[in-house]
Parts: C-alpha cells; structure tokens; sequence
C-alpha cells in the first residue's frame, strides 16, 4: 500500500515537474521605454505568497524582484522601485518603463502552505531601427524610409507584420515595399501623411507585441491655403510657411536633419522680371534677416511665416519659402498673392451725364472657379448687385449712383476677398455753366457780326457796281460808219 501510494507520488511529481520544464521557455517580448507583462493567472486561496526573482541566466533566477505575502506589505527592488507592480486579481508581473537591464529571465514563486508553483518566463527585446545613414527618424520629404524590426531569437516561432500610422495592416504598393528575408520595409516618396507612429507587430505563441517608432516628416503643412487675396490699403497679411510636425519641430531638430538655410523670395506676376530676395536664414544665424523694411518675419523660432506691412497692388506675385539641405534636397512651397484692384476710367470726379468705366481685376485672368461681383446701393432701386469686372456707364453718370461700391470675389459662395471704392458723382457747377453760356453767346455775336459784315460789304460792292454801269459812254457799231455833219445839200 506504501508502495503504491508513493509510486502515485512520483508519477504526479514528474508530471509537475514535467510541466515546470516545458513552460520555462515562456516568452514575451518588449520594447525598451514601454510596459510589459509577464501573465501569470491566479493561483490558490487567500494565503497565497508570491515571490518574482530575475536572472541574466536560466541557471541563476535568484535576485528578488518583486514578493508580497498575504499578511504584510510587498517589497521590491530598489532598482526597480516604482517601475513593478502586480495586476489587480492576477499574479501577473507589471514593468514601467522598460531598460536594458530588464531582459532576461524571470521566475514566478507561488506558495501556499505546502504546496508551490513556478513558472519561467523570458523577456527578450524587440525594437525598430531605421537604415537611413541621416536623419533616421526625421526624413525629408521626397525622400525614402527603410525601417527594420529586430528581436532576439528564442525557441517561439516570430511572424512580423507592419502597421502604418493609421493603424492599417500595410500591403506592398507602387510606394511600399515589404521585404520578409529581413523584416524591413521601404517607403519612398514621403509626404507629410506619412508622419506618425510605425509599428512592428510581433506574433508568437498566442501572444503579440507592438514595438514601434515616431517617424517625422519635414514638410510643409498643408493645412494653410496655397493662394492668399487681399487688397491694396490693408494693413497686414500673413504669408504661412509652417511645417507639418504639431508642433513644429524647431530650427535645432531641422538643423540636426541637414538644414543649411531658409530663403524668402518673390517673383512679381511679370514674367520678365526674375525672382528678388526678401529673408534668408544661414545655420547659426538668428531667424529673419529680412532686406525690406516691409516684411516681418516671426518671432517664434519654427515659424517661417512672413507678414507684409500695408498691401500695395505691387505685391501681387509668388512668394516662395525654400529650405536647402546638406544633401541638395531643397523642400519649396510658394504662395500665390493675389491683390484686388479698382480702376475708375476718367480718373476723376465725375460729373452727371458724363461717361465712365469702373474695372475691377487681379491684373490677369481669372481662374474658372471665380468670379467678380459689384454691389451698391441705388438711391431709387435699393441694393444693386452688377456680375462681372467691369461696370460701364456709356449713357452716362447719375447722381443715384454715387456712394459705396464693393467689389467682391468668389470662389463658389465663399467670399475670398473684397474691396470698397467711392464713386463721386456731382452736378456740374453754375460757374461752368455761366461759362459756357458766356462763351456760347460771345461765340455766337461774333459770328453774327462777322456774317453782317459779309452782308455789308456784298451790298456795297453791288451798288458801286450799278453806278458805274449808267455812266459808261454807248458807241453804235455800224458796218459802214458814217461821220454825222450838220451840213445840207
């Protein structure tokens, strides 16, 4: 009977430890900086005690980490103090922050009365490198990222799969580019969408970890409109260079991914004329060496942007931001202004009844999407809406259309950008009328003394004429003229 029961003993004995054996090869992977678990489910009654111990080696798991009985505090490890912990209703083993010096192998003690259990856990590193020579992790745009998922090999089998930025599994495309004899991926073409967080999911037993990298990508934001409209007279207006990173990354960071310098320049709407400098920024200089007075830069050292003081019709034209980088790489976003002029045709006071042309454009010709509108107010009609640029008044100019013009552009039914002008429209004044009539009337008494004198002297040439016509001799002409005699026979 003896026999018996200690041969039961044995076989049960074995088959723990048996067991013991084949989970001391339990794995879990992590990432350095991030919090891990090692699982361990509840075990026992309420008198359970439970002790952690670590090792560098499977052979000497001695060094207490973590232990709590069922009747006093817990104690942990100084080195450790604050970083480990037991999950709620589990014995499972809690660390923050992971270091270096965490992996390697843990054992899990669980006792209660005579009776124990323990397991063997191995923590093993998982991280993500970038095989970009510069900037590894904060990429130009334009340009490729090749990361790579890296773990220590242990007994598991390990799948690796990739996880974008907006948490999609990634399939290869004509941009991506998975390579599975590595575990590494190519992405070319970078665009500021590509900026977030990668990760490389690991699965392995039942169990999966995410180690993943912050990729940044200098670009520019696109969050700010690439074509700006004002008006001549404004007194400020922002022209935004921002870069995509919230918040921006600031000029150390760009400086530490190659930046060598930023330049403004401007290219008037005249083709002929060739870009000028406005602001240019060398490494070590201070932001915003601005070459007119007119031009404010930021204070704010990762913004670009540009402030021009006082709009005048002259600064229609591209206004380009440009950053040159150690590799040639030059990032460019340029913004286009646009400045809303009027123009009124005769530049002047006008008068009733006088013609006139009122224009209003961009100084070159609209895109299809937008269209000008005039508005005003009739002194008769009310509110008067005029599509189009140009108001033509060939009938000439009434008194009920002075006041308030505005000329509006739109995009749609957005209104973009408007600008007011006055339109001055007075009677004629009585000393030009007085004027004209004195003129009218001296222009008319000359003419008509000038034709009377005509008269006169047409007359008298007729009547000096007739008299001399009565006084003039008759002779006779005869064939055969005879000499008249007072003789008879």
């Amino acid at each position: 009977m003896d026999f018996n029961q200690n041969l039961v003993t044995l076989i049960i004995t074995s088959v723990f430890l048996t067991s013991c054996e084949a989970g001391s090869e339990t794995v879990v992977y992590g990432q350095v900086g991030t919090e891990v678990t090692l699982p361990h489910s509840k075990w026992g009654g309420h008198k359970v005690n439970t002790f952690w111990y670590f090792g560098s080696d499977s052979s000497m798991i001695n060094n207490e980490v973590y232990s709590e009985t069922y009747s006093g505090a817990p104690r942990t490890d100084p080195s450790r103090s604050g970083r480990v912990s037991l999950a709620p209703s589990e014995k499972s083993l809690r660390i923050k922050n992971l270091g270096e010096k965490d992996f390697g192998f843990y054992r899990c003690l669980l006792r209660e009365d005579s009776n124990s259990i323990e397991t063997i856990y191995r923590l093993s590193r998982v991280t993500v490198i970038s095989l970009n020579l510069t900037s590894p992790f904060t990429p130009i745009a334009s340009q490729s990222l090749s990361l790579q998922c890296v773990y220590d090999l242990t007994s598991v089998s390990v799948s690796v799969q990739w996880v974008g930025p907006q948490n999609n599994q990634l399939q290869q495309d004509g941009r991506l580019s998975l390579h599975t004899h590595n575990n590494s991926l190519t992405l070319r073409e970078l665009t500021a969408n590509d900026t977030g967080k990668w990760h490389c999911r690991l699965k392995y037993d039942d169990r999966q970890t995410l180690a993943s990298v912050q990729v940044t990508v200098i670009d520019f934001s696109s969050a700010y409109p690439s074509t700006i409209f004002s008006f001549p007279g404004a007194r400020s207006l922002l022209l935004p260079c921002l870069l995509s990173p919230s918040p921006p990354l600031p000029l150390s960071s760009l400086r530490r991914a190659g930046l060598l310098a930023i330049k403004w320049t401007f290219t008037p709407l005249s083709l002929s004329l060739s870009p000028s400098p406005l602001l240019s920024l060398e490494t070590g200089e201070m932001w915003g060496n601005s070459l007119n007075p007119r031009y404010i830069s930021s204070s704010l050292p990762h913004n670009l942007s540009i402030t021009i003081d006082r709009i005048q019709e002259g600064d229609a034209g591209n206004y380009t931001c440009s950053l040159f980088f150690k590799d040639g790489t030059v990032l460019q976003r340029t913004v286009e202004l646009n400045v809303l002029r009027v123009v009124l045709s005769p530049n002047a006071t006008l008068f009733e009844g006088q013609p006139f042309n009122l224009t209003c454009d961009l100084g070159r010709p609209l895109t299809p999407d937008l269209q000008l509108t005039w508005t005003y107010r009739h002194f008769l009609q009310g509110l008067v809406s005029v599509k189009g640029g140009v108001v033509s008044r060939k009938e000439g100019a009434t008194e009920q259309e002075k006041g308030r013009w505005k000329c509006s552009i739109k995009k749609g039914n957005a209104v973009l950008t408007s600008v007011e002008f006055t339109l001055r429209i007075e009677r004629a004044p009585v000393k030009v009328w007085l004027l004209v009539l004195v003129c009218s009337g001296v222009f008319l008494f000359l003419s008509l003394l000038l034709l009377l004198i005509c008269v006169l002297r047409r007359c008298r040439q007729n009547h000096a004429f007739r008299r001399t016509k009565k006084r003039k001799t008759r002779y006779c002409r005869c064939k055969h003229p005879q000499p008249k005699t007072f003789y008879g026979p």
